[in-house]
């Protein structure tokens, strides 16, 4: 006859085969899926890494081929620069070494500093005392005036107010090679990396009514800051001037369509260029 006690240790071996074939069936399942995903995760590796090769192959490409592209294009030009303070110094660097490469003549370099985004009353008695303004003036009829003064200086190829904004440390100057100037003939260059503050859209919207298809404004703010940057305020709303825009300026695209552009101010072409909202091209269209 068999016991109780028999059916109980049966009954605790069956529960105990049973757990046992979950665990081991278990195991199996979960390693059979882990080296799925290690086979996939090598996958991805090696198509990242097939990436990383394509892109940096790319990269040499359109560093190269900037080179051919600009090579002579604006040989003998005169081209200031201009920007407000803060823009990346790599930026700047970047942009000058590719007019070297086309040829151009460094007609000087304007920093615009901070204190024109000043608006207290040192500031505005600051801008005015050097301006020669007497009276209460606010920020914004002071930057104004200075970005008339200097639009004028910059079609006349020389004049005073940038020497006393100079002395007063509200602008800063390199003069680039002391045999130019700007003149009426010369192409400025205004670079930006972000939303325009104090003296930058001023001065860039006088420099565009004084010297008509002779200033291009650069910008090298990211795909969802264009809208709100110096180039994307301009798209928006040209006012009266004649200018060209272009966005992305930190790729090797935008560098080469800054060089295409400022060359074709000599047959009086203007226009939008770059792949952000407002572009008409990515570069012009005479290559």
């Amino acid at each position: 006859m068999i016991s109780f006690r028999f059916h109980l240790v049966s009954l605790a071996a069956v529960f105990l085969a049973l757990a046992l074939g979950i665990v081991l069936g278990a195991t199996v399942v979960d390693q059979a899926t882990v080296n799925v995903l290690e086979c996939r995760i090598k996958s991805v590796r090696g198509d990242a890494a097939n990436a990383r090769d394509e892109l940096h192959l790319w990269e040499r490409f359109g560093d190269q081929a900037e080179t051919a592209v600009i090579a002579g294009r604006l040989e003998g030009v005169r081209v200031p620069t201009v920007m407000p303070e803060g823009v990346s110094g790599d930026l700047v660097s970047r942009v000058h070494a590719t007019l070297a490469t086309a040829g151009a003549i460094d007609a000087g370099m304007l920093t615009l500093d901070s204190a024109w985004a000043d608006d207290t009353p040192r500031s505005r008695s600051d801008i005015a005392s050097v301006l020669g303004i007497v009276g209460p003036v606010n920020i914004s009829a002071a930057t104004a005036e200075a970005a008339a003064r200097i639009a004028t200086d910059f079609a006349n190829g020389g004049g005073t107010t940038l020497p006393l904004l100079a002395t007063a440390n509200l602008v800063h100057l390199d003069s680039g090679d002391p045999a130019t100037a700007p003149g009426a003939q010369a192409r400025i260059m205004v670079i930006d990396d972000g939303a325009p503050t104090g003296l930058v859209e001023p001065l860039v919207r006088a420099l565009g009514a004084k010297m008509q298809a002779r200033v291009l404004v650069a910008d090298a703010s990211a795909d969802d800051q264009i809208e709100q940057s110096l180039v994307g305020v301009l798209r928006h709303d040209p006012g009266d001037t004649k200018l060209t825009t272009i966005d992305h300026l930190g790729t090797t695209q935008g560098r080469i369509a800054a060089v295409l552009a400022l060359r074709d101010f000599d047959a009086g072409t203007v226009g939008d260029y770059g792949s952000g909202p407002g572009a008409d091209r990515a570069v012009p269209a005479s290559g």
